[in-house]
């Protein structure tokens, strides 16, 4: 971990001279890290902890047959096992531990965090918040080799937003957001929030020009149905208010009767605003990393407040920072209340979004703190030391040794 720590800092160092050192430092950092991720899988140098429905996904993608929650996903990357994995010329070379399903899920969810990485800090506009969210916790954590479905959705999800955020609202052609959010809505049905608040809040702002990205964005996403469901669309809606588990449904012991409602999928509020629910908030924040960069976040934007306080105002309340600001409630909402039926160690990833979220922000807020008031480098390498001596161990924790038992 010290050399790990000393190998941070020193891209940090790297990353704080000019955007383009960012770059590199970033891509460099990112490669090495797939680099190890690869090598580790393929020769089984460290075992893989397991969280979330991990076991489950497997299944899922050595069937075929794709599931309702996780619809384009599961059903691509189902594909690509049947197509590639499986295909009898390459299936004869390959490893007999590497001819499993969870082998395959292990090294492809390697290679799309390592793409979207490299898509973020390719992108023009925003360097600090790719930097930032690719040296996130729970972004390397996902990049060291993770079975579950969510690092497959990840990195679409982030880069989608780096998109969607990087322009004033109004310069957004409306069929193509609302394409785009169809797609990422059929990824996962914990995105429908965001591509629900953006396309309310773009069409809200210019409804006559803007109608028209809701409309492509349901069109998009019955498409996605209709592509990857094998059954009829209401077969599908069946099935994926049948797999929602809602109510107290498959509940952990831990948390029954807990549930606000017999259909619902979050805690009562009494018990969220209790000690017990508020020590699970802060196992999971430390763990995640959200802690940390939930405070840089605070910090670079008071700061920006203090030095600009109307530019602040008026970005916030643009459509595009409303975008924001409603996206990032949404999911703090879902992070507090949210009930983790598989309990709290194993769901630890259940809350990704608003673990990625939070340094994505921060690191916009960076950006925006950058360009404005004109941080120094000495400022901005004490930010990314605090997040390197916090995200190193927990890396560690969370990949090697696994979650401690609250």
């Amino acid at each position: 971990m010290g050399v790990a720590f000393l190998l941070m800092l020193s891209f940090h160092h790297a990353a704080v001279r000019s955007e383009n050192a960012r770059k590199w430092a970033g891509l460099l950092l990112i490669t090495i890290v797939f680099g190890f991720s690869i090598t580790s899988s393929v020769l089984s140098l460290y075992p893989h902890q397991k969280y979330g429905d991990g076991a489950q996904f497997v299944k899922v993608i050595e069937s075929g047959v794709p599931f309702s929650r996780w619809l384009a996903g599961s059903a691509v990357v189902g594909w690509l096992h049947a197509a590639v994995w499986k295909f009898p010329p390459l299936a004869a070379v390959l490893p007999t531990p590497l001819r499993t399903g969870y082998a395959f899920v292990l090294l492809l969810s390697s290679l799309c965090m390592y793409i979207a990485g490299v898509v973020l800090l390719c992108r023009r506009g925003s360097p600090w918040a790719g930097y930032v969210t690719v040296t996130s916790v729970m972004w390397l954590a996902f990049s060291l080799g993770y079975v579950e479905y969510y690092p497959f959705i990840a990195g679409p999800m982030v880069c989608a937003l780096a998109w969607i955020l990087g322009r004033p609202a109004d310069q957004h052609e409306s069929r193509a957001l609302g394409v785009l959010l169809g797609l990422i809505a059929s990824l996962y049905v914990g995105f429908w929030p965001i591509a629900g608040i953006v396309a309310a809040v773009v069409t809200a702002a210019n409804p006559r020009r803007n109608y028209a990205c809701a409309v492509w964005a349901i069109l998009a996403y019955l498409c996605c149905v209709r592509l990857f469901w094998l059954q009829s669309p209401t077969d599908f809606f069946t099935s994926l208010w049948r797999d929602m588990n809602f109510g107290e449904l498959n509940i952990h012991p831990a948390y029954a009767g807990l549930s606000s409602g017999p259909a619902s999928i979050y805690f009562k509020t009494a018990h969220v605003f209790g000690l017990s629910h508020l020590y699970e908030i802060g196992y999971l924040s430390f763990f995640s990393g959200t802690f940390t960069a939930l405070l840089i976040l605070i910090v670079v934007t008071g700061i920006w407040m203090l030095r600009a306080p109307g530019r602040l105002a008026r970005a916030l309340l643009s459509p595009t920072g409303l975008v924001a600001t409603l996206i990032f409630a949404y999911y703090a909402h879902y992070f507090l209340w949210k009930i983790p039926k598989l309990g709290l160690r194993m769901d630890y990833d259940l809350y990704f979004v608003f673990y990625l979220l939070v340094p994505f922000f921060a690191g916009m807020a960076l950006d925006k703190a950058d360009a404005r008031v004109s941080l120094t480098c000495a400022h901005r390498f004490a930010i990314l030391a605090v997040l390197a001596g916090n995200m190193v161990p927990l890396c560690y924790v969370v990949t090697f040794k696994g979650l401690p038992w609250h």
